[in-house]
């Protein structure tokens, strides 16, 4: 090991000074290009996840709908079980509910070729 560095000692201390910065300069930017390859990298699996999640966003927000549809009208059905003297009002609200539903299940439904089309282009890596 000794002898590699008299060698490049003396390899060094033959070459001027402007030569010996310029060789410094390319062997200091060596790890500076590979941290900022790692760097580039982490950034745009981070972007890509969170294309990902923005995806999942707006996949959750039609399933939302169908479920706060779906707990109105179990809460209509409910309350008609408990309170049979208040039936008219509460078909009323769960035939509403059922609408809701339906609104809802178009919208989950109509976002789903989306969604698939959307996830499609992305890959999961790291994970």
């Amino acid at each position: 090991m000794v002898r590699v560095l008299d060698r490049l000692g003396s390899a060094l201390a033959r070459l001027r000074v402007s030569q010996q910065l310029g060789l410094l300069g390319i062997v200091l930017l060596i790890p500076a290009v590979i941290a900022g390859r790692a760097y580039h990298q982490a950034q745009s699996s981070q972007i890509a996840f969170s294309a990902q999640e923005q995806v999942g966003v707006r996949a959750l927000g039609p399933a939302n709908d169908l479920v706060i549809a779906a707990v109105r009208a179990r809460s209509a059905a409910i309350g008609a079980a408990l309170h049979t003297e208040e039936v008219s009002s509460t078909t009323q609200q769960t035939t509403a509910s059922g609408h809701e539903i339906a609104v809802a299940a178009q919208g989950l439904a109509g976002i789903a070729a989306e969604l698939d089309e959307l996830v499609g282009r992305f890959t999961v890596t790291g994970v």
